[in-house]
């Protein structure tokens, strides 16, 4: 989905691309390219978590191999660069559509579902209104990548209230609301089962939403043999920060300066 809503913006110019890139969501507008989603590989690796007393509530632990490895919020915010920070918009509030603003005047205050939002761009609906193509492509990001939801669930009320203040919308926390949610579901998924040690492999089906992929992609750093097997090498213009080794460049990022206060307030 990412790889698709950047080929549509890059359709609308090099003005539409520089921002994008220049939003909250700059870094990750090229996360795909680093690896595909992979029920197999993320299920053997969520069959391996463990728990243990005084663990804490913002970690996950996974025992992969002979290395016990952990998943926090720093692994979180340097894989996606994503902000982390005081929560001051609440997303928990229904909101009204704003006369000014995109809810209401493109889309008349009516309940859309994210899919058609996806077919109205696909299809080139927005590409007289570039600056409605952007806000519209940041929709998708965050309602079809980062915070997807049961099927058949229209765009929340908040995402259309804080797309129209983009500098709102860039600072909101988003590293610290879809980190915990995605470990909300991690900690939701019951005891799933060892992987099976025979050749038939029996189909596990449980819901795991926020953006699970990260967990992935962090296995691939964290673990070098699973790293090299499965996801592409990463270069010196790869725009994925690497945690392992954080550059002082990436350690200077905006999503970086709240990440340890973020850590001490215990929420």
């Amino acid at each position: 989905m990412i790889g698709e809503v950047r080929d549509v913006i890059a359709s609308l110019g090099q003005e539409a691309v520089d921002d994008i890139r220049q939003s909250a969501f700059g870094r990750l507008f090229d996360f795909d390219r680093h690896a595909r989603l992979s029920g197999v590989i993320l299920h053997q690796i969520i069959a391996r978590q463990f728990t243990f007393r005084g663990i804490g509530p913002h970690k996950a632990w996974f025992r992969i191999g002979n290395e016990s490895i952990c998943f926090g919020k720093k692994e979180f915010c340097l894989i996606t660069g994503l902000k982390f920070g005081t929560l001051d918009f609440d997303p928990n509030m229904v909101y009204t559509p704003r006369e000014d603003g995109l809810w209401k005047k493109v889309f008349k205050g009516a309940q859309i579902l994210p899919k058609h939002l996806w077919d109205m761009i696909k299809t080139s609906q927005f590409n007289d209104q570039p600056q409605v193509a952007v806000q519209v492509a940041l929709i998708l990001l965050a309602e079809l990548v980062l915070i997807p939801g049961d099927v058949g669930g229209y765009v929340r009320s908040w995402v259309w209230e804080l797309i129209d203040d983009r500098v709102a919308w860039d600072q909101f926390p988003w590293g610290k609301y879809v980190f915990q949610m995605t470990l909300h579901y991690l900690n939701k998924i019951q005891s799933p089962p060892p992987p099976p040690n025979r050749k038939t492999i029996d189909k596990v089906n449980y819901n795991f939403y926020g953006f699970p992929i990260t967990i992935q992609v962090w296995a691939y750093e964290a673990i070098k043999e699973l790293g090299e097997e499965y996801s592409a090498a990463p270069t010196k213009s790869d725009l994925l920060p690497r945690f392992l080794s954080p550059s002082n460049e990436e350690a200077s990022m905006p999503y970086w300066e709240s990440i340890d206060d973020d850590i001490n307030s215990g929420t």
